[in-house]
């Protein structure tokens, strides 16, 4: 995968499934410790190059809480990554259904579409009582901002949010829809690194 590139050009970064496997305990806890362990998941994260998505989803796997709908921030007309990381995407796809581990396919929507998950998530928390969704913070913070529009309540939702700094401006707008967060720390050179305090 390549680095996000924050802090200047992008990085070419190898992933390691012992390493993503081990991360996937720390997950785990902090998902529990946090009240959403059982909750449907969905992640709003790109695909490779960007390893966000694929990372999310193995790691959820790992541990059996597969997410439901993976939502990629792709636009249609974005110019398409390298084949090898497309069929990289695709054929982990494959495999992990292949061997009855039902990852989700990447469904492309745009940044501007903050509504779509929005509605996921009212629709999951009408249906089952809570959901996660996990995603960058200003993506977290539009899919808020796009609820309070619509007049949608989005209590009962969890983000787990990454990626950026979570400003005091940015945490108060995702938390105005309804909905809670929480962080977690990383870069995509070590992986996470630390999960919010569930206190």
């Amino acid at each position: 995968s390549e680095s996000g590139g924050s802090t200047g050009a992008r990085t070419r970064v190898g992933q390691d499934l012992d390493h993503l496997a081990m991360q996937a305990a720390h997950f785990m806890l902090g998902f529990d410790a946090h009240g959403v362990l059982d909750s449907p998941h969905a992640i709003w994260r790109g695909v490779l190059p960007d390893g966000s998505g694929i990372n999310n989803v193995l790691r959820a796997g790992r541990f059996g809480r597969v997410p439901v709908k993976w939502f990629s921030p792709r636009r249609p007309r974005d110019p398409k990554p390298p084949l090898r990381f497309r069929l990289a995407t695709y054929g982990t796809v494959v495999i992990g259904r292949a061997v009855g581990v039902a990852l989700p396919w990447p469904e492309s929507v745009p940044i501007d579409q903050g509504i779509v998950v929005a509605r996921w998530a009212v629709d999951t928390v009408r249906r089952h009582g809570s959901c996660l969704v996990s995603t960058a913070v200003s993506r977290a913070l539009r899919v808020s901002v796009a609820a309070r529009v619509a007049g949608l309540d989005l209590t009962g939702a969890t983000f787990v949010i990454a990626g950026e700094p979570p400003t005091p401006a940015k945490v108060a707008g995702i938390r105005a829809s309804g909905a809670r967060c929480f962080t977690t720390y990383g870069f995509a050179e070590g992986g996470r690194v630390a999960f919010g305090c569930a206190n």
